[in-house]
């Protein structure tokens, strides 16, 4: 597991944040949330977070480093660049963007 992950759940822990926005959980086997036959599909990733609309945030942990992304209703894991982990994800839908970010709407 990632120092910046293994970190993350010393800290902050598992559960949901806010009126059920967000969930996340310890890394879980994809078994305990898909069928069978999508689970054997995504061997090797981990499942660590929920936005309760059919997205899970999760690691592929199958290469030499975790690469961080999401399994949609397709079942299929899909590398994300940004955010680049489930810390940042966290930091910047719940927090907020980081200082000199551009503030929403684009000005």
């Amino acid at each position: 597991m990632p120092a910046h992950l293994r970190d993350f759940f010393r800290q902050v822990g598992c559960g949901c944040i806010g009126d059920s926005c967000y969930a996340i959980y310890p890394p879980i086997d994809p078994s305990e949330i898909f069928d069978m036959k999508t689970a054997a599909g995504l061997k090797g990733v981990v499942l660590v977070g929920d936005d309760f609309a059919g997205t899970h945030d999760a690691y592929d942990t199958r290469g030499r480093w975790w690469r961080f992304g999401q399994v949609g209703d397709g079942g299929t894991f899909q590398p994300s660049d940004k955010p680049k982990n489930l810390v940042a994800l966290v930091s910047e839908w719940f927090a907020g963007p980081g200082p000199g970010a551009a503030p929403a709407g684009g000005a």
